[in-house]
């Protein structure tokens, strides 16, 4: 039960506290009852709005955001985000609202937003990346995506995907677009079969943990893979093949469709080593890392050489 005459530094750390929308949003009104332009209570209202109600009132989010980057920017020094109870509403409200407004096709606003949560994120402690890598794919801004990259402190597998497209629209070589493909892999073995509907996207409350940052990333690129079939292509070949090697593909006739474009050639025998390989690891309990690592080298050797045939 929350005491009529609390703080508002202990409602602060009873919102820090709790758990459930309904105490969010109680501690939340409470909180702008003592303080009416309370960045904290303003977000803890938008937050437990239905999803609907979240975008009918985004003014409010704007004014959480408006409020808290005033006391983000009156700081000095570095701030680490995951210490900062400030920087993280900061981080939050930008995440929100950029992806409410590309979702509303605001991509010119979300685009800005991005560019501000990515410079301050520069750890990628929000996914900074997927809005901003998405919101310059929706503007057709390939250049700067490789310009962006070239300046960001971290790699990202949205980044790498991003880089990919952009290099595919840039008339890059062939090899050099699907070493990055291989990276964008590396870096999130699971997302692109979802981008490529190979595995279904679960429902919100059947998601796994570890599965939600590969499912946001598979919605936020996908749809610039589908753009047309030479993205499908350049996308497909080395996941689904990566996917043979590591059980991830396991439909008979998508493995079927994996191996055709082997047969006949000195690759076919190449390919069954690679699988036993990779199988052997996976049966003596290497990392899963080392094991999709090994795999994706066998299968940037695999489709270079098929090229060469």
């Amino acid at each position: 039960m929350i005491g009529n005459n609390e703080s508002l530094e202990a409602l602060l750390e009873r919102l820090n506290n709790a758990e459930t929308d309904e105490e969010i949003r109680v501690v939340g009104k409470k909180i702008l009852k003592l303080d009416p332009h309370n960045p904290f209570g303003k977000f803890a209202v938008w937050e437990t709005m239905s999803e609907q109600e979240g975008m009918d009132h985004l003014d409010l989010l704007e004014e959480a955001l408006e409020a808290i980057r005033a006391v983000v920017e009156a700081k000095d020094g570095p701030t680490f985000i995951d210490d900062d109870r400030d920087a993280q509403l900061y981080c939050a409200a930008l995440t929100h609202l950029g992806f409410a407004l590309l979702g509303e096709g605001n991509v010119d606003k979300a685009y800005k937003l991005a560019r501000e949560l990515a410079d301050y994120d520069d750890e990628g402690y929000f996914p900074s990346r997927i809005l901003l890598y998405r919101s310059m794919l929706d503007l057709g801004l390939y250049r700067e995506i490789l310009e962006t990259l070239e300046a960001d402190p971290i790699a990202t597998a949205a980044g790498e995907h991003a880089r990919a497209i952009a290099q595919l629209e840039t008339d890059e070589d062939e090899d050099t677009v699907r070493e990055t493909v291989l990276h964008a892999i590396a870096l999130d073995p699971d997302a692109p079969f979802f981008m490529l509907d190979i595995w279904e996207v679960p429902e919100l409350e059947d998601t796994e943990e570890d599965m939600e940052d590969s499912i946001q990333i598979a919605l936020y690129m996908a749809d610039h893979w589908s753009q047309s079939e030479d993205r499908i292509a350049t996308l497909a070949a080395p996941t689904f093949l990566f996917g043979y090697l590591t059980g991830r593909v396991e439909d008979p006739q998508e493995i079927a469709i994996v191996l055709q474009a082997f047969r006949g050639t000195e690759l076919e025998l190449r390919v069954a080593d690679a699988k036993r390989k990779v199988h052997e690891m996976m049966e003596m309990n290497h990392d899963p890392i080392d094991v999709d690592h090994a795999a994706l080298r066998a299968t940037g050797k695999l489709l270079y050489e098929l090229d060469m045939e």
